[in-house]
């Protein structure tokens, strides 16, 4: 595991912080669910991120010791009261992760969030709702009052839905939600094809549909690195930074464009992947970028200072930057 989410001290012993979903402080008449089943699809089951602890900052893994599954249950039950109704629910967690960045005597906090909530028939099962989202806190000191928003967002995610029907007309098998990163992307062109479209994409929407936004020009260094990409914009070809762009391809090869330069992006087990440099930022710890942004993902976090080589992963709904594990050695391994 990544040193990023461990913090030893002087004594050399790991510093946690457990995270723990509140008992909920309202009760839900008419409720349409009284059970819940729990689905831990994150990439890393055993990474809950981290938060500062102590007068000397020291960096907290946020761990979890009562099973999420048995969390998410007593939430619905402390929710409901003897007016629900006998329905099944089932929650898949794909994402949950806090971190927080400091700056002077501030702190800013983060928990990046995303799950699924199904109704279950007969064990066929229909999305009811799912959420995507990074929340923040700005303080001198975040550490709690960021674990208890990631208790709440859990908790008003619950409650915004148990009263609901039906939300999509799918159903599901629940082999289908085990796999439905691998059903998702069946729909996502960049992920079944290996012949791709040459060209600049700014935006992970153009990337993964591979409709280039612009035509390149492009200089290769001695081991094949990429040195620069010119487009053609007021009747010359100009430089452009990669920090402004999502991905190039170049000769039938996708890159992914950071601060640092462009990456060889990798495709093995239905995963995009690279490896390269990233950059700190104030913004969010885990993941980062946005269509707001042209889609960059140049900055994120991984560590207080300098930067880091690290194993990524491209979120296939997103585009943003799931970064694994640092690595060792230069980031251009390909």
């Amino acid at each position: 595991m990544s040193l990023i989410f461990l913090s030893i001290n002087l004594f050399g012993q790991k510093i946690t912080r457990e995270f723990v979903i509140e008992r909920p402080q309202i009760k839900i008449s008419n409720s349409l669910y009284n059970t819940i089943k729990f689905v831990d699809s994150r990439i890393d089951t055993s990474n809950l991120g981290f938060v500062m602890v102590d007068k000397l900052n020291h960096k907290a893994k946020v761990i979890i010791k009562s099973p999420f599954s048995t969390q998410i249950s007593k939430t619905l039950i402390n929710l409901i009261d003897s007016s629900s109704k006998s329905g099944k629910l089932l929650f898949q967690l794909r994402q949950l992760k806090f971190s927080i960045h400091t700056s002077g005597t501030n702190e800013r906090g983060y928990c990046t969030f995303n799950a699924i909530l199904y109704s279950n028939n007969n064990n066929t099962y229909q999305k009811l709702a799912s959420l995507d989202t990074i929340a923040g806190i700005s303080a001198p000191e975040v550490s709690n009052a960021i674990i208890n928003i990631g208790s709440q967002i859990i908790i008003d995610f619950i409650v915004s839905n148990i009263k609901k029907t039906l939300g999509d007309s799918i159903g599901y098998s629940y082999k289908n939600i085990l796999n439905i990163d691998s059903i998702e992307k069946r729909k996502i062109k960049i992920y079944n094809t290996d012949l791709y479209t040459e060209g600049l994409y700014y935006s992970y929407g153009s990337f993964k549909d591979q409709i280039p936004d612009m035509s390149i020009l492009v200089k290769q260094k001695q081991d094949s690195s990429i040195s620069y990409v010119k487009i053609f914009e007021n009747n010359k070809w100009n430089k452009i930074k990669s920090e402004n762009v999502y991905a190039i391809v170049y000769h039938g090869t996708p890159y992914v464009a950071t601060k640092f330069g462009y990456y060889q992006l990798n495709k093995s087990d239905d995963k995009l992947y690279f490896v390269g440099k990233v950059k700190p930022n104030a913004n969010t710890e885990e993941e980062v970028g946005s269509t707001g942004l042209l889609g960059s993902i140049s900055n994120i976090i991984v560590s207080n200072t300098g930067t880091a080589s690290y194993f990524i992963i491209l979120n296939h709904i997103n585009g943003k930057f799931i970064y694994y594990k640092e690595m060792p050695g230069p980031g251009h391994l390909f």
